[in-house]
């Protein structure tokens, strides 16, 4: 009877229990790393008047 039960249920428990990597796949940095992030990127990143092109001085 236990033999069976485990011929059954074991496909089935690994199917149920397998690492998909789908459902633990992230789409990118969320919004506490940019809230963390963000005072050194615009201390970094922050465009000034002589760096910016032409067409976008005003």
């Amino acid at each position: 009877m236990l033999s069976v039960f485990v011929f059954v249920f074991a496909p089935l428990w690994r199917m149920a229990t397998a690492y998909n990597p789908e459902r633990h796949y992230m789409r990118g940095p969320g919004p506490k790393w940019r809230e963390k992030h963000a005072v050194r990127a615009m201390q970094t990143y922050a465009p000034t008047d002589e760096r910016q092109p032409a067409s976008l001085s005003r």
